[in-house]
């Protein structure tokens, strides 16, 4: 039996709003590429909830330089764990620096060029592409996490998949990729058949 995770409490979007003002600043200054993904990323994707933190998600070697810059604009910043997360927090907002996702996920160049910038109240922010949080979402669910479950199933009802792109993601955790594009397919969610065959034929034969 797991045991249940302290509770976060969830954080309003003027907050978030103001957080990122100070991302979108480090950013420009250090150049360093990262991406929202999480709740933040489920929300410009069409999930209608509220969030509990903010991820970016990075490559291993900027982790450490990007929590160094928001230390030095008054971030209080931790090195949480040296494998995978590292965390900061302003104004009562969390934010959690991911170079390591569930499933040994680690970023890479594809990702980044499918990155999808959107607007968040009125700020252009780049977002993990949708086939990615599927991938990280279907993989991060565990007893004391199914929004996780249920983000990826309203990004799925989207339906603006690349399910080629998707398919490609997949050898991550196929099983558990598998288990919720059939779960999704039972809901009448628009999963082609063909998405599903062409990930076990590809993985699980």
């Amino acid at each position: 039996m797991q045991t249940e995770p302290s509770p976060r409490k969830l954080i309003e979007d003027d907050d978030i709003q103001n957080v990122l003002d100070d991302l979108i600043l480090v950013q420009e200054r250090t150049q360093i590429p990262y991406v929202f993904g999480g709740g933040l990323a489920a929300k410009c994707l069409g999930r209608e909830r509220r969030t509990k933190d903010i991820d970016i998600f990075v490559r291993p070697e900027h982790a450490e330089r990007l929590l160094d810059a928001l230390d030095q604009i008054g971030f209080k910043t931790e090195m949480t764990d040296p494998k995978w997360l590292y965390k900061a927090k302003k104004d009562d907002v969390p934010i959690d620096i991911i170079f390591k996702s569930a499933g040994n996920i680690y970023l890479d160049d594809e990702t980044f060029r499918r990155a999808t910038p959107v607007d968040f109240k009125g700020k252009r922010i780049p977002i993990l592409p949708a086939e990615d949080l599927i991938v990280m979402k279907s993989l991060a669910t565990e007893e004391f996490g199914p929004h996780h479950w249920f983000d990826a199933l309203d990004v799925i009802k989207s339906g603006k998949i690349d399910w080629d792109y998707l398919k490609r993601r997949a050898k991550h955790g196929p099983r558990r990729v598998l288990g919720l594009l059939f779960y999704a397919q039972s809901i009448d969610l628009p999963v082609p058949d063909r998405a599903v065959l062409d990930i076990l034929h590809t993985y699980l034969e």
